[in-house]
Order: C-alpha cells, then sequence, then structure tokens
C-alpha cells in the first residue's frame, strides 16, 4: 500500500525524535555491562556525538539540553570525581534527566522536531500546540517506565537483559505511537480541511506538533 505525504511526513517526525536520542544509544550500547572502561568509553563517545548532533541540528530544543546534563553530571561525578552512588545508578540517571526535561520544562519538546514538516500558519494553532502536548506527555510517561524499569533491576533477579528488553520494548511502543498519533492528527486537520481560520493558541504558551 503506498504511504502519502502526510504518512511519510509522520513518519519523518517520529525518525528525527529518535535520532535526537542516539548519543544515548551509542552510550547503552557501549557501557552496557561492569567494565569502568567501556562506562568511560560509551560517556566519551556519547558526549562527542552529542556535542556533532547539536552543531548539526539533529538534536535540539529540551531533549538536547537534558542529555547534556546527564553527559556533563555523568562524566564529572562518575569519571572524575569517582563518585560510587553515580557509578552504580547510572543506568536511571538518563531516562531521569529525560523526564525531569519533559515534565518540569513550560512547553512541549516534540514541538522542537514538529516544525519541520507543518506549514507556518497551523503552527499557532489550538489543535497543533494539543498535540505536542499529548506526545510530550506520553513520552514523559515512557521515560518514566524507563527509569521505574532501571530501578527495578537492582533488585528484581530477572536479569539485566530481560530488563533491557524492557527498555527496548517501551521505545518500540513510543515510536509506533508517536507516528500513529501524528498521522492521524495531520489526516484529521486535512480531511477538515485547515483555512487559516482555527483558533490560534494562547501567545503564552509555545508552539508545538
Amino acid at each position: 500500500m503506498a504511504i502519502d505525504d502526510i504518512t511519510r511526513s509522520s513518519l519523518r517526525q517520529t525518525g528525527r525524535i529518535l535520532v535526537s536520542f542516539l548519543p544515548l544509544f551509542v552510550f547503552l550500547a557501549i557501557a552496557w555491562g561492569h567494565s569502568l572502561l567501556r562506562l568511560r568509553i560509551g560517556l566519551y563517545a556519547g558526549a562527542a556525538l552529542l556535542l556533532v548532533m547539536a552543531l548539526g541540528r539533529l538534536s535540539r530544543g529540551a531533549m538536547m539540553w537534558a542529555m547534556a546534563a546527564f553527559f556533563a553530571v555523568a562524566i564529572v561525578l562518575g569519571l572524575w570525581l569517582e563518585n560510587v552512588w553515580v557509578v552504580r545508578h547510572m543506568g536511571m540517571l538518563p531516562g531521569t534527566a529525560l523526564l525531569t526535561a519533559a515534565m518540569v520544562l513550560g512547553r512541549p519538546f516534540v514541538q522542537d522536531y514538529a516544525r519541520a514538516d507543518v506549514p507556518a500558519e497551523q503552527q499557532e494553532t489550538a489543535g497543533f500546540v494539543r498535540s505536542c502536548y499529548v506526545l510530550s506527555s506520553f513520552w514523559a510517561s515512557v521515560f518514566l517506565l524507563m527509569v521505574v524499569n532501571a530501578v527495578a533491576a537492582f533488585s528484581s533477579g530477572l536479569g539485566r537483559l530481560f530488563h533491557l528488553a524492557v527498555q527496548l520494548a517501551l521505545l518500540v511502543v513510543a515510536t509506533a505511537y508517536t507516528a500513529a498519533y501524528t498521522a492521524r492528527a495531520r489526516h484529521r486537520r486535512a480531511a477538515a480541511g485547515f483555512t487559516g481560520e482555527e483558533e490560534a493558541a494562547p501567545r503564552r504558551q509555545e508552539h508545538g506538533a
């Protein structure tokens, strides 16, 4: 079945969100296990990749700063100052940083990636901003579950591979939901016909999906 332009743009947006997390994926892939050397390499590799992606605008906004905060804290406290607590709980810190950024900041982080495929005249509408808040809230819930799963890994006795599989499953679900929700919202707006007269979102809200 052919993919229409709206679905294609929705998949592109979802892809941009996933790509923005690549520094964390690289860190987790390299640092997996109990080796301090792998942890050191993973942190430096992830931080370097984040810097390159930030310069190339592949990572931006709230999530970029959340990852920057994670790598800064992990490198300074975990590697340079050799804080044992930070090293032992390194697995839960990325999710905690992302959850904090998604919930505490006053704007939906999805907006940083949604604008690229949405006409300027739609970016101030209530529907567009509402979609961004829905998706950002959903991702915040996923980050929370990832933190809970990381904490449970210390005492569950189910093995690290099981909890890694849970983390990956959460990412798959989040990705599928984001793509489906975005495509549905854009198809609905297209079917209704956008005239540019839809009620604009209040100026005090940041523009968002």
